[in-house]
């Protein structure tokens, strides 16, 4: 078609206006609709936001109509458009979380298998994995599985942290030789000084001296009111070293609870010591008077630095200690709501 002036010059500002339209269009479009991180992001947060309405609603984890199942699939499909990059660890990471919660543990580990060892999704899926133990108490399952994952060339890092999951699945076991095995190991290829290094130091410590069947570690030390008490002068006697705070938010909520263990089992002998971690004095003498603690508080104002709390590793609280009638422990780290369990098997019948 031949143009004159008239029909060029029409096409002509047609053609403008549809480039200068594009550009407004370009303009007004968000600026990350094409980045993959912010999707990636997006997709993760609308996942947990299904789940949490889940639960909200009453679901639990690992019903057959868990939502987790499909976004996993959602989040795996984006994954591949974008393998290796920060997105796609973004979404690999969460879309095993997915799997984990909605209780399809097999394929969450087989899903795991597939990534190759320098996937940077690694970090965060060995701990969701190690979640999925926690949650269904498969600990046998995962000390069995990681050991297949560690025939990959990982760095050195991700294979301390698989070597570090795998020792406190042991420990859970109590298999204390293939955990402290383990935690060697993480340690030898952990960064020195490296958070991860001062965590398999301090688990090594739990498993080799503090494990339940050893003796208890003896001490003396000085309470709140300036007595010297010994560990040794209970001998014959079962005993609940409670490592608490009077700023601990936790500690003082479980203190009726301790409280009334204590008036039940006294009668069978129980005894029960406080190891303080305050660094003030009046603020636990205040503490130990408003919630009616009858029992001694072993107190020298070093908080964690302690005597007491160093040679018992405590690292957090409140932690519980059962120490049965010769001196050996008899349950490490007890949780409140199994201390009653634990008591009742040092008393005896």
């Amino acid at each position: 078609m031949k143009l004159n002036r008239f029909t060029g010059g029409l096409l002509c500002a047609a053609a403008t206006a549809v480039v200068l339209s594009a550009g407004i269009v370009a303009q007004q479009a968000p600026s990350n609709a094409a980045d993959p991180v912010t999707r990636a992001e997006e997709l993760t947060g609308q996942a947990l936001e299904a789940m949490e309405k889940f639960m909200a609603a009453g679901g639990k984890n690992g019903d057959p109509d868990h939502p987790g199942r499909e976004w996993a699939a959602k989040l795996w499909a984006f994954r591949e458009k974008y393998i290796g990059s920060e997105a796609a660890a973004i979404v690999t990471g969460e879309a095993v979380h997915q799997l984990v919660h909605a209780g399809a543990i097999e394929e969450a580990w087989q899903r795991a298998a597939s990534l190759p060892a320098k996937d940077p999704a690694w970090e965060r899926v060995i701990r969701v994995l190690y979640e999925g133990a926690e949650l269904y108490d498969g600990y046998a399952a995962f000390a069995r599985q990681a050991s297949k994952l560690l025939e990959k060339q990982f760095p050195d890092e991700l294979a301390a942290e698989l070597h570090h999951t795998t020792g406190m699945a042991y420990q859970k076991l109590e298999q204390w030789d293939s955990a402290a095995s383990e935690f060697r190991a993480a340690s030898r290829l952990a960064k020195p000084g490296s958070r991860l290094a001062r965590q398999v130091e301090a688990l090594l410590i739990e498993v080799e001296k503090l494990r339940p069947g050893l003796r208890a570690p003896g001490f003396t030390a000085h309470t709140m009111d300036g007595a010297e008490i010994s560990l040794a002068e209970y001998r014959g006697r079962p005993v609940l070293l409670v490592f608490w705070a009077s700023w601990c938010a936790q500690c003082v909520a479980e203190a009726p609870r301790l409280l009334k263990l204590y008036e039940q089992y006294s009668a069978d002998g129980l005894t029960v010591v406080g190891i303080s971690i305050d660094d003030d004095r009046e603020a636990l003498a205040r503490m130990v008077a408003r919630k009616g603690l009858p029992w001694p508080q072993v107190f020298d104002g070093q908080g964690y630095e302690g005597a007491v709390p160093r040679l018992y590793n405590i690292r957090s609280i409140p932690t519980h200690y059962v120490i049965d009638r010769e001196g050996r422990i008899a349950a490490s780290r007890v949780e409140i709501d199994g201390l009653e369990a634990a008591i009742r098997k040092v008393i005896g019948p």
